[in-house]
């Protein structure tokens, strides 16, 4: 499958609003009475598995690995990515921003992964259909948001089983490059995401490989592909209310927050402030955030965050 077959995605599309299914997240419970009293109805703009548009949005669901250390139960608290509708499976795909060409084997230090758009299959095996819609590349929407993939035009994928939360995926030589840190990131956190999956084996020509790990991966033996803040909802293109929540993981370099900001359609400052994260200082951690936007906002908005070589932005509509 070949990028020639790639998903374009339109950069808003109605939102369907729907129900909210439980997924645990550690977080602190000094935050617990805050964040329980907000609503969430985060949705993602979508394309179907096939390339076509769907016409609903949904958010995206949360990897399947433990987000940070243990605390007490009263901290325990729900993030609730939405429910699919019937008989559609969503799922969100992972690319890679500030990459150089993998045709060339040149210095990967500042390439980190980059949550693209959240798209809809109506095939049951969700985690093949995700690496299938992968292989093509991203959609326009993801590329004009500096978004790329680091999966040559000549690598194809050839198989998936998935057994006891490992996923065993495999490629042929193509797959493989000079760096291969990049590519292997992008399959790690896109078949992370979903709950039945916390590793990830990868397979060149039915062989393990050193380049691309001889033994399964999760994402935390990727955190150098991790940006430092990894903002997993609202995904790119999402359509969500007026009120939500951001969640992901992050780095506090230095205390335990990391700064954020809402940018209006003409640059103006919507919202300005930090965001806590469960971690000690210099340490990832996962991160819940309720956004109040001002009354009245609609339309497009703009997520800001820090990365590597400056501002991530995360564009997405408030409907």
């Amino acid at each position: 499958m070949t990028r020639e077959g790639a998903v374009v995605a339109p950069i808003t599309w109605p939102a369907m609003r729907l129900r909210p299914r439980p997924l645990v997240v550690v977080l602190l419970g000094c935050v617990l009475a805050l964040l329980a009293a907000a609503g969430c109805t985060s949705s993602g703009g979508t394309t179907t598995a096939s390339g076509g548009p769907s016409g609903s949005t949904t958010a995206p669901g949360a990897n399947g690995t433990a987000p940070g250390p243990a605390t007490p139960a009263a901290s325990v608290l729900t993030v609730p990515p939405t429910t699919d509708p019937p008989g559609r499976h969503h799922f969100t795909l992972y690319w890679i921003r500030d990459c150089a060409d993998p045709e060339k084997a040149v210095e990967i230090a500042t390439c980190r992964v980059a949550v693209g758009e959240t798209r809809l299959t109506d095939r049951a095996d969700t985690p093949t259909a995700a690496i299938e819609t992968l292989m093509m590349g991203p959609s326009d929407v993801e590329r004009f948001n500096g978004e790329q993939t680091n999966i040559r035009s000549g690598a194809t994928f050839t198989g998936l089983t998935v057994d006891n939360g490992t996923a065993v995926v495999s490629f042929n030589r193509y797959f493989e490059t000079a760096k291969t840190r990049p590519q292997v990131a992008q399959v790690v956190f896109t078949l992370t995401q979903f709950p039945e999956i916390q590793k990830v084996l990868i397979l060149i020509d039915g062989q393990t490989n050193g380049a691309t790990g001889a033994s399964p991966q999760d994402r935390q033996d990727l955190d150098d592909m991790t940006p430092v803040v990894l903002l997993e909802s609202p995904t790119l293109n999402a359509t969500v209310g007026s009120s939500f929540k951001m969640h992901g993981t992050a780095v506090a370099a230095t205390g335990d927050t990391f700064d954020y900001k809402v940018l209006g359609p003409d640059g103006a400052e919507l919202v300005t402030d930090k965001v806590k994260v469960l971690a000690s200082p210099g340490t990832r951690g996962p991160f819940l955030e309720p956004v109040k936007l001002p009354p009245g906002t609609t339309g497009p908005v703009t997520i800001v965050t820090t990365g590597p070589k400056g501002d991530v932005r995360t564009p997405i509509t408030i409907g």
